[in-house]
């Protein structure tokens, strides 16, 4: 199937099912109003922090996790991690509901756009990915981060084009009115421009980054 067919059928599939409930308004009217707000971090290694010194203390979650209870304050915020290393949105679908649901989301952020093949939009994985943003917006009624990590060689090429998974995941999150954080694009600027080098992102190996990356 062409991927022009299959983001077709995800704008169709968002607007039949109100992807407007997908924004940030709700939550952040809670959050102000001290609620209790739980978050999902469901991912794969770049979620959990392979390499980071303290996955509880140094990485990208932990950092986000800061950054809401700094945003926040009034609010009481419990953080799971949902994130099982090696893994991609095909596995995802069928750890939804005991990884992200039952937790009772008000704030997801998904992964698996670097495990699903970057360079990559087959048909299968693409189905499986939108179907956990569908899912995350209509059964769990939560706001959705997609976050776009990039491998080492993915900022090395210095630029974007032909990154089909990147490419297909901005449409996803344009249809369902999502958050997306692109990851790819941020170090690729950060690095043209000297503020970073790959090395000191990934000073381990070229797929998990260490301290400054996360």
């Amino acid at each position: 199937m062409r991927l022009s067919i299959i983001l077709a059928a995800v704008m169709l599939v968002a607007s039949c099912a109100g992807a407007g409930s997908a924004d940030f308004g709700d939550f952040d009217r809670k959050a102000r109003s001290g609620q209790r707000l739980s978050v999902v971090f469901f991912g794969a290694s770049l979620t959990w922090g392979a390499n980071a010194s303290d996955p509880l203390k140094t990485s990208y979650r932990a950092i986000i996790a800061k950054r809401l209870e700094a945003k926040y304050p009034q609010a009481r915020f419990k953080f799971h991690d949902a994130a099982i290393g090696g893994t991609n949105s095909q596995l995802g679908v069928f750890r939804f509901e005991r990884d992200v649901l039952r937790h009772k989301p008000d704030l997801v952020f998904l992964d698996f756009s670097a495990n699903d093949g970057i360079m990559e939009a087959d048909a299968e994985k693409l189905s499986a990915y939108e179907s956990l943003v569908r899912r995350i917006i209509q059964d769990a009624r939560a706001s959705v981060v997609q976050v776009v990590f990039p491998f080492m060689w993915d900022v090395q090429r210095g630029k974007t084009d032909g990154m089909k998974r990147r490419d297909a995941h901005h449409k996803i999150a344009e249809a369902y009115h999502t958050a997306i954080g692109d990851a790819i694009s941020l170090c690729q600027q950060r690095v043209k421009s000297g503020e970073t080098t790959l090395k000191k992102i990934w000073p381990f190996d070229g797929v998990h980054p260490g301290e400054a990356g996360y």
